[in-house]
């Protein structure tokens, strides 16, 4: 009788168990059918979204555009670096220019334009990468010429299939490279009928061939200081080139006798009164009434004379004479490893320039600073030139002080147009 009890009980708790475990899965698969019809419903949604989408597109296609990335300046920051520093150039550089142009690219007699050695082509390769990895419309350009450079330019201009072959070998390097534009920089160029012919030629292949890449390809020129008394454009060269940099700098190269700042914003001595960059920039300004065509230039070397002795005239202790030959010509960072440092800079109110003079070791340090370069970027926005190029941005030092003094946000937010002020061509 108790074994009889024991299993009704037994099956009992048995019953009660499969019960639970019923109601269990019954609740379970209750959830699950609800998270399926919901899905479902997202698809269907997902489905019909897309199916009016693909109704819509066949009658008016979509388009797709990306977003055109921005100027870092408002004026141009054309920064020319080469493949002779120790040092790269860097994204953080990049990203505060707005031009960068790789320079000494060759041309051979023929008119071929080239890059010489494996290590130049690196660090033009190296350069093209970091400018296009930037947020910044960083434009990249090749300058041909050059002091070393510029031997078989004559040659080139005088003969019309040499004219021809620098044209077609420009454009083929252009487009090789998928680099933006050309500057020529002729060593003691001469603004005569045959460099028009090259420039003219230059300027229609690159316009028609730019239509079928979609793309406007960049002339510029570096022109060195005027000749004054002539014309500067006696052959419309405004109408040929997007920009020139004005090489407004070594007024005194060509002299041994003076050790003087590299690029004095006014001043002069000894009867050289208009060897300066405001003398300079009248004459382009004046004869063209065009100041946003023109760069200024900023240096970034040092250079150091030795033997440098009284100054040239009374009043002028930047001017001096000098009795050593030849100078150097020196980065910031060769400045430290050799010992040196150009912390403690006089200043010349009269010329705008920084320089550093040591009677007893009787040299004498030119070179731009925060200050002199303050002085130039507020010439240019005062008489509305186009912007500045620096020889060369690889030169800075390492916390970019001079790219930093160059790019504030006073310069690059003022815009330029070509309005010649009243006083400045009296």
């Amino acid at each position: 009788m108790l074994n009889n009890n024991r299993r009704r009980n037994d099956r009992c708790k048995n019953t009660v168990k499969v019960i639970f475990v019923l109601i269990f899965v019954a609740i379970i698969a209750f959830g699950l059918q609800q998270v399926l019809l919901y899905l479902l419903r997202l698809k269907q949604a997902s489905y019909l979204s897309n199916s009016n989408e693909t109704s819509t597109s066949t009658t008016t296609p979509a388009t797709t555009t990306s977003t055109p990335k921005l100027l870092s300046c408002e004026k141009r920051v054309v920064g020319f670096c080469s493949d002779r520093e120790q040092k790269e150039i860097t994204r953080v550089q990049l990203s505060k220019i707005t031009h960068a142009v790789f320079v000494n690219a060759e041309v051979d007699w023929e008119g071929v334009v080239t890059l010489s050695s494996a290590n130049r082509t690196n660090r033009f390769t190296d350069l093209k990468k970091k400018a296009k990895s930037v947020k910044f419309d960083v434009k990249v350009m090749i300058s041909i010429g050059g002091v070393e450079n510029s031997h078989e330019f004559n040659k080139i201009t005088k003969r019309e299939e040499k004219r021809e072959k620098f044209i077609e070998s420009s454009l083929e390097f252009l487009r090789k490279h998928n680099i933006d534009g050309v500057d020529l920089h002729w060593k003691d160029n001469t603004l005569d009928e045959n460099y028009m012919k090259l420039l003219k030629g230059l300027r229609q292949k690159f316009d028609d061939e730019g239509k079928s890449d979609n793309k406007n390809f960049i002339i510029s020129i570096t022109l060195a200081e005027p000749k004054f008394g002539i014309s500067m454009d006696p052959f419309g060269i405004l109408n040929l080139v997007d920009f020139i940099n004005v090489y407004s700098m070594d007024y005194y190269e060509q002299t041994s006798a003076f050790a003087t700042p590299i690029s004095p914003l006014y001043s002069g001595v000894r009867g050289r009164k208009n060897d300066n960059v405001n003398s300079t920039m009248k004459y382009f300004v004046c004869d063209t009434k065009k100041p946003t065509k023109f760069n200024i230039v900023i240096p970034f070397f040092v250079r150091l004379y030795g033997k440098v002795k009284d100054a040239v005239e009374e009043g002028k202790e930047a001017f001096r004479y000098y009795g050593g030959y030849p100078y150097k010509m020196m980065t910031r960072k060769t400045l430290r490893q050799e010992g040196m440092n150009i912390v403690n800079a006089s200043w010349d109110e009269e010329s705008k320039s920084s320089f550093i003079y040591n009677q007893e070791s009787e040299n004498y340090f030119a070179f731009e600073t925060k200050k002199s370069i303050a002085e130039k970027v507020k010439f240019v926005n005062d008489n509305n030139l186009g912007g500045v190029w620096i020889r060369m941005v690889d030169q800075d030092d390492d916390e970019n002080s001079l790219l930093n003094a160059v790019s504030t946000e006073e310069f690059c937010k003022t815009n330029s147009e070509d309005v010649v002020k009243n006083d400045y061509c009296d």
